[in-house]
């Protein structure tokens, strides 16, 4: 039987397909991503934000746990030197942290609020031509928080204030959320499509910005 060798394109960019769960929630929340190799943490963090969606108004860091200590990974300018130059999460990629199934990161997403979410890679699909358009959202479930509601101890509490439907408490808190445009209406995945392909145009005018591009 003759043996036709694999297209070294398809072997050279394969797709991830990462698991995200934001944890210690009272219900699941997690979203499925589909990215390819060469997707820099930067990008990666960009990507969850828009489909949890956060509204990218924090700081945020990326740990990984090696031996007995934690790498974190992160925008080195927005920690303003606390985290070394060589961790900037620009200079490292999907594949250069997620290399089996199995493997993990965590993303942390504003510290005061510590909103913790485990990525895991859940498979490795080498035909890079099966999702012709990516990043993208393979499933979901569960209502992403407000932000700044003070953590999952916070959230909690604002969902038994609401569940309450009375009080001057609840009034203010049900003004607060419309005010941020917040609803408790579940996963969609046609809404964090949408917000994934804004952020794909803000990533494109962030690289081909004239201001950023030597004369």
């Amino acid at each position: 039987m003759k043996v036709i060798p694999m297209n070294p394109i398809v072997t050279r960019y394969p797709i991830l397909k990462l698991d995200v769960t934001l944890m210690h929630m009272p219900e699941p929340v997690f979203r499925k991503l589909l990215v390819r190799t060469g997707t820099s943490l930067h990008e990666l963090h960009h990507i969850i934000q828009a489909v949890m969606p956060w509204d990218n108004a924090h700081l945020y860091e990326f740990n990984r746990r090696v031996g007995g200590g934690v790498i974190r990974y992160c925008d080195t300018a927005m920690w303003e030197g606390e985290v070394p130059l060589e961790n900037d999460d620009m200079l490292y990629f999907v594949e250069d942290l997620f290399k089996s199934v199995g493997d993990g990161l965590t993303y942390v997403y504003d510290p005061g609020d510590h909103w913790e979410h485990r990525i895991v890679l859940e498979n490795i699909f080498m035909d890079p031509f099966i999702f012709p358009v990516l990043p993208a959202v393979a499933e979901g479930s569960g209502v992403c928080p407000p932000e700044d509601c003070g953590g999952v101890q916070g959230y909690i509490e604002m969902r038994k204030t609401l569940a309450g439907k009375k009080g001057k408490k609840y009034m203010e808190l049900k003004g607060w959320l419309d005010a941020k445009g917040w609803g408790d209406g579940g996963f969609n995945i046609d809404m964090c499509s949408w917000e994934l392909n804004n952020m794909k145009h803000d990533m494109a005018d962030f690289y081909f910005n004239d201001d950023i591009i030597d004369e």
